[in-house]
């Protein structure tokens, strides 16, 4: 069923299935589609107004991804070549490529110097690229997480497993019980000091499993200006971007 719904003078549609469920339950889905599922005995009406009270989450996540489907429309597609510039822990690396005999990539901050034998093998550059941020983004979070985790040993928590993967609507994830914490590959654009954020943030549900007021208390003591950190990370992710 289709609904939609008028707040603060936006239009808000959203899709409405009746299932076996105990409660209304709200998602928004990557593409900006709102779905809301309730029991087969509650009142559109009321429908209604739970997803109007919940109208500047929903607004605002859906500026979020009209911010993030505009980057991508900026975005050129990548050539490989001289020029071309790549998104690195904060800072927008410039590509030089240089003809060698050997392949080799390293930055000095400024430029992404790719070293290859073929200038005009762009599948085969694309490749090298794409390997050494892959490898970057694995050397760079553990370092963090390590970091990290000497702030929690006085949590009696164990070191956890990290796994690392594209997501596009979290930055990171963690299973308590499995000791395990996930985290976006797309981050490894945004500088250190927001990667460290999104870890914090993980290793808080391993103390406390929701986000009660117990777990933003956590979260202000190791990180009190944490939200300054997410805002300046959801301004600085491309996630259509090498990673």
């Amino acid at each position: 069923m289709e609904r939609m719904i008028i707040y603060r003078s936006h239009n808000i549609y959203y899709t409405l299935d009746y299932k076996q469920v105990k409660n209304i339950n709200l998602r928004i889905k990557p593409d900006g589609m709102i779905c809301v599922s309730a029991p087969k005995y509650v009142m559109v009406s009321i429908i209604d107004e739970f997803v109007a009270s919940k109208g500047e989450v929903i607004l605002s996540y859906l500026s979020k991804i009209k911010q993030r489907q505009e980057k991508r429309s900026e975005q050129v597609e990548k050539q490989y070549m001289s020029g071309d510039t790549f998104l690195f822990v904060g800072n927008r690396l410039e590509l030089k490529v240089i003809v060698s005999t050997e392949d080799k990539i390293y930055t000095d901050g400024i430029f992404l110097y790719l070293y290859c034998k073929n200038p005009y093998d762009k599948r085969k550059k694309e490749r090298l690229i794409t390997r050494w941020f892959q490898e970057q983004t694995k050397i760079i979070f553990e370092e963090i997480v390590k970091k990290v985790y000497e702030q929690f040993k006085q949590y009696k928590i164990d070191y956890p497993q990290l796994k690392i993967r594209k997501m596009s609507t979290k930055w990171g994830s963690c299973r308590p019980k499995s000791k395990i914490i996930t985290l976006n590959s797309y981050m490894i654009q945004a500088p250190k000091e927001c990667i460290e954020y999104v870890v914090i943030h993980e290793f808080c549900h391993f103390i406390h499993a929701n986000h009660s007021k117990y777990f933003y208390q956590l979260m202000e003591g190791f990180l009190p200006d944490w939200k300054e950190k997410k805002k300046v990370l959801e301004d600085s992710v491309i996630f259509d971007d090498i990673s």
